[in-house]
């Protein structure tokens, strides 16, 4: 029987979930280490999104569906 060769990079979750007292809570593992230069928060009548800009010229954005609260 031959062995399988396993590929060299292993792919990377989008996301990470684990069980906390909250019912989801996601982690983004991909924005670790990376240094932050801008964060926008924006809250027009119908889009609602935070968006963190990297140094490296990438985005981490979040849509806010109308429905949740932040307290």
């Amino acid at each position: 029987m031959k062995k399988q060769s396993k590929s060299p990079q292993k792919p990377r979750p989008a996301f990470k979930r684990r069980k906390l007292a909250y019912a989801r809570v996601l982690e983004f593992p991909q924005a670790k280490g990376r240094t932050v230069e801008l964060v926008e928060l924006i809250a027009d009548t119908d889009y609602h999104c935070i968006s963190i800009r990297f140094k490296d010229k990438t985005d981490l954005s979040v849509v806010i569906d109308p429905m949740f609260a932040f307290f």
